[in-house]
């Protein structure tokens, strides 16, 4: 889904600014998917990652396809907030 700039700026704002870090590696929001995913804004690539459906903190590694990615070697931990995006 292509998003406008005004909304990209919006899910970056909500969801793409790390809470936490962890072993100096960023921890970011993610958000429920369905039943078996949950989804992350990716501050890089600015676009949803999904990862497999979990509850407690959890190391990820970086879906966005592009080795310039800060992420590509630490990867990420994401947590799931309640909430859906509609």
């Amino acid at each position: 889904m292509k998003y406008t700039r005004k909304q990209t700026e919006e899910l970056v704002e909500k969801y793409s600014k790390p809470i936490d870090y962890k072993n100096n590696i960023p921890v970011f929001k993610a958000i429920k998917k369905n039943p078996y995913q949950m989804k992350m804004f990716c501050p890089f690539c600015k676009i949803w990652h999904s990862h497999g459906y979990e509850t407690k903190l959890g190391h990820r590694s970086a879906h966005c396809g592009n080795f310039n990615s800060p992420f590509f070697h630490t990867g990420y931990y994401i947590v799931l907030v309640d909430g859906e995006e509609k």
